[in-house]
């Protein structure tokens, strides 16, 4: 075995491997500079450290990939989900999360007339430029 072999069994030569494999697929890499990539994300985005989600950044995303969210009802939308994905059991709250991204999250708008419609939420991108 070569010295870079052995390195890719270490946990950082695993790391860099897989952050190597993104960074070619598109994915933009943080932390290059010896800063942590987190760090520079949570500051940008202003995730406290006990939160796992970047809701900020998901809030972003959220409009960017769903025609009929917009500022005035992502806010509702984001503390639907975070009700969502609030559970005691690990494995239960890793379920509930997956079927979220599998199947959109179910969310109720109000039209500018004061009716209201049931849609389903994209929380990730499929298909073209997504995920296939």
């Amino acid at each position: 075995m070569t010295p870079e072999e052995v390195q890719t069994f270490s946990e950082g030569g695993v790391e860099n491997f897989f952050l190597d494999w993104l960074e070619d697929l598109g994915w933009d890499r943080y932390g290059d500079d010896s800063t942590h990539g987190c760090s520079i994300l949570d500051d940008r985005y202003e995730r406290e450290k006990n939160e796992v989600i970047y809701w900020q950044l998901l809030r972003e995303k959220l409009i960017e990939l769903n025609e009929r969210i917009d500022e005035s009802n992502v806010d509702d939308l984001l503390s639907s989900l975070k009700t969502d994905l609030t559970h005691e059991n690990l494995i239960e709250g890793n379920k509930a999360f997956y079927k979220l991204l599998r199947n959109g999250k179910k969310f109720t708008i109000t039209k500018d007339d004061g009716s209201s419609k049931t849609i389903y939420v994209d929380l990730i991108k499929y298909g073209e430029d997504g995920l296939e």
